[in-house]
């Protein structure tokens, strides 16, 4: 669970005579992919769809989070399938999941996803999209690690923000924040004991009664519907250093390939873009009470406080910025704090530029660069560390 160093990328895209979104996407990928977690790639290319449905790019990465974590063939502590596509119609698409098929093409549990079923293979495109002009020069900057990869792109102008991984559980306790995979199947019942990869005591709370819950969430893409693969709550009654034990399980859970998790929500995976003061909201593929309605239904919005202005927080300097950390709470269904972003900051305006280096604690390797014309309310958005 640890989240490794981050790299930050500058990188200009000068104007050509055709072919400059493929020409974006192509470069963001290849700075995506010089991330390691363990030696191996982060942001793996886990299926490729060019050609499939359409356009001229289309593919799915995986990031497992951090590949040090556990002893199966299956390291990692998350989840996470992001979808960039290059449609016909000449948009970029974004789209988020929790698995995928190769063999069916097909994805469960989506964030901004037109599809009604998890169950349904991918023929349609998403709400998350924005369309770059193919020819004028490009200039992006971007922060990646294993989970969270962050890109502000301008062009003409214009500014999009692009965001998608998994944000910082700030909401859990570290003394609850646990996750490990099962590494084996486990049927329903009372005190059951699950096998775990990797010693995950130490951040357990386990108690006859008052154990923390978490969720027992299998991933592995379904026959049928959907809802067959809902994760449950349970409550943790006991913990070793190489097993769990769980008040109850309602259902039979079947673990392919250690293609499970078992912590408090172990991996929220969520996908957002926004342009200019349209700061949009960011579309998880679950909500925090574990469920999936599709459709947006389960959206977060960043948060700022739009009373604070620069003179509540540095009066009679113009010279100083203070910096405050993006946040998210839940929109739909459960009203409640979700997590924060690493890679993004909202910075009070000044006489700041785009592309402005910001100074925390006056530390070059917390450097970010900000941009007052991706801006809420008194507010621009900030993008970093290691901003250069």
């Amino acid at each position: 669970m640890a989240r490794g160093s981050p790299t930050f990328f500058k990188v200009t895209l000068p104007t050509v005579g055709s072919g400059q979104r493929l020409n974006f996407l192509n470069s963001i990928k290849s700075n995506i992919q010089t991330y390691l977690s363990n030696g191996s790639i982060a942001w793996e290319t886990f299926h490729d769809l060019t050609g499939t449905l359409g356009g001229s790019f289309d593919e799915v990465l995986r990031s497992l989070g951090d590949r040090s974590l556990g002893t199966a063939t299956k390291r990692g502590d998350a989840d996470l399938f992001q979808r960039i596509r290059l449609h016909t119609d000449n948009y970029i698409y974004l789209d988020s999941f929790q698995d995928f098929a190769t063999a069916s093409e097909t994805a469960n549990r989506f964030a901004a996803s037109n599809l009604a079923d998890g169950s349904t293979p991918i023929t349609t495109t998403t709400n998350l999209l924005l369309l770059p002009s193919d020819v004028n020069q490009i200039d992006y900057v971007m922060v990646v690690n294993e989970y969270e990869v962050a890109i502000i792109l301008t062009q003409s102008g214009s500014y999009w923000l692009i965001w998608f991984g998994s944000p910082k559980r700030t909401h859990i306790s570290p003394s609850r924040q646990g996750i490990a995979r099962p590494t084996a199947s486990y049927s329903s019942g009372s005190n059951v004991v699950v096998n775990l990869d990797r010693d995950i005591s130490s951040s357990i709370i386990a108690h006859a009664t008052l154990g923390q819950f978490v969720w027992a969430y299998d991933l592995t893409v379904p026959a049928g519907a959907l809802a067959a693969i809902q994760p449950e709550f349970t409550r943790v009654t006991a913990v070793t250093s190489s097993s769990i034990t769980l008040a109850t399980v309602a259902n039979n859970h079947t673990i392919t390939a250690n293609n499970g998790l078992i912590g408090a929500d172990p991996c929220p995976m969520g996908c957002t873009f926004s342009t200019g003061t349209l700061v949009g909201t960011i579309d998880f593929t679950n909500r925090l009470d574990n469920s999936a309605l599709q459709n947006n239904n389960q959206c977060t919005g960043f948060r700022v406080d739009a009373g604070m202005t620069e003179a509540n927080l540095d009066p009679g300097t113009m010279d100083q910025y203070v910096g405050v950390s993006t946040r998210l709470e839940m929109d739909d269904g459960p009203l409640e704090f979700r997590g924060g972003l690493e890679h993004l900051s909202w910075w009070t305006l000044g006489t700041q530029s785009d592309f402005d280096r910001m100074l925390v604690n006056d530390d070059a390797l917390l450097a970010r660069a900000i941009f007052p014309s991706l801006v809420q309310t008194n507010w621009g958005m900030a993008i970093g560390p290691k901003a250069t």
